[in-house]
């Protein structure tokens, strides 16, 4: 009886994982100044056959600031709920298909989003869709770092409503941020050259 329990207990545990909410990156290797995009996408949403659709989530990330500035107003929804806006009664009012919450407090990403009633219908065959994404500025040289971590990652199950949200397993990138490439060779020689030339001249007149 125990075996059985232990079992049933881990094929429950599997299925409530089986979503997996993961952050990538536009590159793979940055300078030292450039623009690092990062989107934030929840996959695995198929079960033998089954699609969960999402009818909100709630997600926070905290982020390295000794090698990366947040970039203001940066967090954009990528809209996993649809972009028309949904009426409530044929010539009544409307209401946006997604009601989107993002914020930066100190180090750390808070997005929360929920969809209106039936706003789930683009989700439909897809086995994973994009959440929303931020933007940050390298400012420092690192080497395959890891500078993201997942604070909190649920989702609700349109299906089941809000009281049993989900928890996604979640996966974060690593990458490079690369010193600002030297001048060339030949481009410091031209540079000399010129600054003799202007010695010479300079001390003939």
């Amino acid at each position: 009886m125990k075996k059985f329990f232990l079992l049933l207990m881990a094929v429950t545990t599997f299925n409530a994982n089986a979503a997996l909410i993961s952050l990538a990156t536009d590159k793979a290797i940055y300078n030292v100044g450039d623009t690092v995009t990062v989107t934030v996408s929840i996959s695995g949403l198929f079960n033998n056959s089954v699609q969960t659709l999402m009818s909100a989530y709630s997600t926070a990330f905290s982020f390295d600031n000794r090698v990366l500035q947040f970039i203001d107003n940066s967090i954009e929804s990528l809209m996993p709920f649809g972009t028309q806006a949904i009426p409530t009664f044929p010539g009544g009012p409307t209401f946006p298909p997604e009601l989107f919450s993002g914020r930066v407090e100190g180090t750390a990403i808070f997005a929360e989003s929920a969809g209106a009633l039936g706003s789930t219908a683009p989700q439909q065959g897809q086995s994973g869709v994009s959440l929303y994404r931020a933007q940050f500025l390298a400012t420092s040289f690192g080497i395959d770092i890891s500078p993201f971590t997942f604070l909190q990652n649920q989702f609700v199950d349109a299906a089941v409503g809000p009281l049993s949200p989900k928890t996604a397993t979640p996966a974060t990138a690593s990458f490079t941020i690369a010193q600002v490439p030297a001048p060339g060779t030949f481009a410091l020689s031209l540079l000399a050259l010129g600054g003799m030339v202007f010695a010479r001249k300079r001390a003939k007149s």
